[in-house]
């Protein structure tokens, strides 16, 4: 089998995680496979840490750490099944989502509260060290996370937008700009882990998600 340097790629686009398929090999250094990182998924691995213990995989020379982690990304943004009874729950009303408004989906996305977010160390046999590697978001953000995207808050073209509006006061954006804002924190924690534990902490993401339901309710 081939080996691909996964660790470079797909680091801007969960949905091509799905394109790796289960005998591609993600982890050289230990010799795993994409589907034996799912399966592990599928038993129950929901963090990359726990990945790691399961798998291995990552603990070698990292560079697969960030394909690990979208290959976990893509799974928990999958329709939810009978065990998701919390997600589904909070999905407040019997309209189906095509029929709901944005400023409907808006409202009942949950206020996220300030808080300090824990970050998962990664450890390095091959090279000896530990690093700080990833946020472990809380179960609260998560969830905000997949119900801002599976209900397709996002704005596509954020990049431009967030330039025009970064640095404005929460109360004086209107329900558009604090969804760009929103995207930007979503898709740039991709690139820069972090982003969003460090607006969790210093109250940002509070201030913008309870003026997005005040505006909307």
């Amino acid at each position: 089998m081939k080996w691909e340097n996964l660790g470079h790629r797909d680091h801007e686009s969960r949905t091509n995680v799905r394109n790796i398929s289960d005998d591609e090999l993600v982890c050289r250094c230990n010799n795993i496979t994409a589907g034996e990182v799912r399966k592990k998924i599928r038993e129950g691995a929901v963090t990359l840490e726990q990945l790691q213990e399961k798998t291995g995989a990552g603990t070698g020379c990292g560079l697969c750490v960030k394909t690990l982690q979208r290959i976990l990304d893509y799974s928990q943004l999958r329709e939810p099944g009978p065990g998701d009874i919390e997600f589904i729950e909070k999905r407040p009303h019997d309209l189906s989502e095509e029929d709901r408004t944005v400023d409907e989906k808006c409202a009942d996305l949950p206020v996220l509260e300030t808080q300090i977010t824990e970050w998962i160390e990664l450890r390095s046999i091959m090279k000896k060290t530990v690093t700080r590697g990833f946020p472990d978001y809380s179960q609260e953000v998560n969830e905000w996370i997949k119900l801002f995207l599976r209900w397709d808050l996002g704005d596509p073209e954020y990049a431009e937008h967030y330039e025009k509006v970064k640095g404005r006061s929460p109360d004086a954006l209107s329900r558009d700009e604090i969804l760009t804002i929103l995207t930007w924190y979503i898709k740039e924690e991709r690139k820069n882990a972090g982003l969003i534990a460090q607006a969790l902490e210093d109250g940002t993401l509070h201030a913008l998600t309870q003026r997005l339901h005040d505006i909307t309710v």
